[in-house]
């Protein structure tokens, strides 16, 4: 017997002796890390039809999350369905449960389940780094399985695992549960800890976020939040307006999150005021960005960007909705407010599947409709494909 085919025995048997796993938990760290990056591996070894392309595609996180035996059950529509609970549980408070339903978007296993955040903290090595303990739960038709595990945030606006012992949290955990906490250095008396800038959750921001207090001893803080704040490429404000807007920021943000904000900013204000973006007046704009900036990272932002000309593409062909300019500029905007739209490539498979049924609806051989029913008839047929069908109409 050759050594890979007994680590991947030995995997595969920490992955299935329990339905109901704890991904990141003390002395199961390592454990569940090799899990999650063998996870794709194991799944395309056991996985039948689709379960082999949802299990060979996960990321680290939901590689995670999910596991190789139940991964078999799922198709890519539930992998898809599960990616966007993810990204928008991240995004919400704590404590908050984002449900999810693989026939939402095409599914036919019956695969469903939900995604929830339950304690906030920062990176141990770098109090900057926000992060969030999670909480999963899959149900198929043959079995349910949950998992727990942490996740911090990274530069690009991604997440990556990381073990219990690598994170300090905040305080105790939402909407229950008696979990054990990561081990506590002892302080000693000689060498007292730093204290670290203190990271505040608030009801209104999570992934990607900066909220928190700056001590800001030096007002380096201070001082490039004014600069910013009086720019044309930021709020542009009065000196007096920036004094306030600066001294708020350090109120309300950690230290060392100005540069961060301010590239998030000009980045969302050039979306808002392009013509292939928002297409917005200059003060919208800036209150649009001032808005998005809080929680959208750079990285949300380059999808922002593909996500809405992907959109406004669709609203505007012949083969798709065949709305004007105007339409489709609000419809972009509606459809960035609500936050839990669809991204480019799925916008890409509705448009593909919309065009499918366009053609079916006005051939003679069809349904021989005109181009205004056969369009209604399009839209309808796949209207289950997105959450945010309603403001397409």
């Amino acid at each position: 017997m050759n050594r890979s085919f007994l680590s991947f025995s030995l995997v595969a048997a920490m992955l299935t002796t329990s339905v109901s796993v704890t991904a990141l938990a003390d002395k199961e760290d390592n454990g569940a890390i090799i899990g999650a990056i063998v996870g794709g591996i194991l799944g395309n070894q056991v996985g039948k039809g689709n379960g082999k392309k949802v299990a060979t595609g996960l990321g680290i996180i939901l590689g995670a999350v999910v596991g190789a035996d139940i991964g078999k059950d799922l198709d890519n529509n539930d992998r898809r369905a599960l990616e966007e609970a993810q990204r928008d549980s991240f995004r919400r408070p704590i404590g908050e449960r984002t449900e999810w339903d693989g026939n939402s978007y095409g599914s036919r296993t019956g695969a469903r389940g939900n995604f929830r955040t339950t304690r906030e903290g920062y990176l141990r090595s770098n109090s900057r780094k926000v992060c969030r303990e999670y909480e999963s739960v899959i149900v198929t038709r043959q079995k349910t399985e949950t998992k727990t595990g942490i996740a911090c945030s990274s530069a690009n606006g991604s997440w990556r695992e990381v073990n219990t012992t690598e994170v300090v949290f905040n305080g105790r955990r939402r909407n229950g549960g008696n979990y054990r906490s990561g081990p506590v250095r002892p302080i000693e008396p000689s060498r007292p800890m730093p204290r670290p800038p203190v990271v505040v959750p608030t009801p209104n921001y999570g992934y990607g976020s900066l909220r928190g207090y700056c001590q800001d001893y030096d007002h380096s803080q201070f001082m490039i939040a004014k600069q910013f704040a009086t720019s044309y490429n930021g709020p542009y404000l009065s000196q007096s307006e920036a004094t306030r807007w600066a001294l708020e920021y350090n109120r309300e943000h950690r230290c060392g999150t100005i540069t961060e904000f301010s590239s998030r900013f000009q980045a969302l204000k050039s979306l808002a005021t392009s013509y292939n973006g928002l297409y917005l007046r200059e003060t919208e704009a800036r209150v649009y960005a001032a808005e998005k900036a809080e929680y959208h990272t750079t990285a949300d932002v380059a999808e922002l960007v593909n996500t809405i000309a992907k959109l406004k593409s669709f609203v505007t062909a012949y083969n798709g909705l065949y709305k004007g300019q105007s339409d489709a500029g609000r419809i972009a905007r509606n459809w960035t407010d609500r936050n839990n739209c669809e991204n480019s490539s799925q916008i890409q498979m509705m448009w593909d599947q919309f065009n499918r049924e366009y053609q079916f609806a006005t051939s003679y051989n069809g349904l021989y409709l005109g181009q205004t029913e056969a369009r209604n008839y399009a839209l309808g047929k796949v209207s289950r494909m997105s959450r945010c069908s309603d403001l397409l109409r």
